[in-house]
């Protein structure tokens, strides 16, 4: 885990930006998501955490995130002519090993929660989060620091015994789009997790 790289991050703040743009667009409240935007502990506390099966609609890729603002674009507009509304905070999700990253080969989507009963059609892909238990923290800070913060979420893990067994997510928690700053980004990092067997 000490070897654990986490490049070209930072073009993922076109995420954030269009987050708040799409929730804009519809006139959407955070406080009246369906989906629990709760977080758990204090400010850069690494801990574990909960969390209930909720839907979510994404588009997945493969390779590098110079593409990233061809997908955001296909999923806003998706959504839009499939009049399926965001339910809940921004996702990113970056799939494989974390301690062995190749951002070239790497697989990853975005997308966002939405109600059980919304109807998704293709290109969106209609998904369920089933992983129960997450190492959560909290990340405010530049969005160069993030792969810091990951790094000890993963060292947090390997002293206490658990092993990853799912995506890492990245989750938008800035509830008020006037708030953002690229210089101080507010996001939860989830990286789904089991106790080790001896």
């Amino acid at each position: 885990m000490k070897n654990f790289k986490f490049r070209r991050l930072t073009s993922l703040l076109f995420l954030e930006v269009t987050f708040f743009f799409f929730f804009n667009l519809f006139h959407l409240n955070l406080h009246s998501f369906p989906v629990n935007t709760q977080t758990s502990g204090r400010i850069g506390e690494v801990v574990l955490k909960k969390i209930e099966p909720f839907v979510y609609f994404s588009l997945k890729k493969k390779g590098s995130f110079d593409i990233i603002d061809t997908i955001i674009n296909q999923l806003i507009e998706s959504a839009r002519s499939q009049n399926v509304y965001p339910a809940g905070p921004l996702l990113t999700l970056f799939h494989g090993d974390l301690t062995s990253i190749d951002p070239e080969n790497m697989e990853w989507e975005v997308g966002f929660p939405v109600t059980p009963q919304a109807l998704i059609q293709a290109p969106l892909e209609r998904k369920v989060w089933e992983f129960s238990l997450v190492v959560s923290c909290v990340h405010i800070g530049p969005f160069e620091k993030i792969g810091e913060t990951i790094q000890k979420m993963l060292e947090w893990m390997e002293v206490n015994g658990y092993v990853q067994v799912g995506p890492l997510v990245e989750r938008s928690i800035e509830a008020e789009p006037s708030k953002f700053r690229p210089e101080n980004l507010y996001v939860e990092l989830w990286i789904p997790c089991k106790k080790k067997t001896e």
